[in-house]
């Protein structure tokens, strides 16, 4: 599974033939594996600004495991088709109503790269626990001026 999905960054890492300029805000869905947890779904959304070809954006999410769920926030950058991004998460150990042992937070790195999908590795470290890695694809959806959708990549 670890191949496939870096074979599809490989793939997906394209540069785009054109970059807006402008606000916009881009919601996302993920399907990925994360290091002794599994596979996961997320859903998120991002908010920025492009302009030439660099992109400041600040992005909040949701990931589901089987038996935990994980809150982020992030700050990001893109630099025409890959970014780098730093943030927090919150894990709630337990059932998908956030009832558990108790949420635990820490903080998180990402990389992304790609163009109509995007493929993603982050990882994430609870106190007390080791580093979590993840491997995972995303498919974007950047709405522009207010309504225009422009493709399903990050410009």
């Amino acid at each position: 599974m670890k191949h496939i999905l870096f074979a599809a960054l490989l793939l997906t890492a394209v540069p785009p033939a054109h970059a807006q300029t402008g606000p916009y805000i881009s919601p996302g869905l993920q399907i990925g594996y994360g290091s002794g947890q599994g596979f996961f779904f997320s859903a998120q959304v991002s908010a920025g600004i492009i302009v030439e070809g660099i992109a400041p954006a600040v992005t909040i999410g949701i990931r589901q495991y089987k038996d935990q769920t994980m809150r982020y926030a992030d700050v990001q950058l893109s630099l025409v088709f890959a970014g780098i991004g730093f943030g927090r998460v919150w894990v709630t150990p337990g059932d998908k109503s956030g009832e558990g042992s108790g949420t635990m937070t820490g903080p998180r790195f990402k990389l992304y790269g790609g163009l109509w999908a995007l493929g993603s590795y982050d990882f994430y470290k609870l106190p007390g626990q080791p580093i979590k890695h993840h491997l995972g694809m995303f498919l974007v959806f950047p709405i522009f001026d207010y309504g225009t959708v422009i493709g399903f990549g990050i410009w």
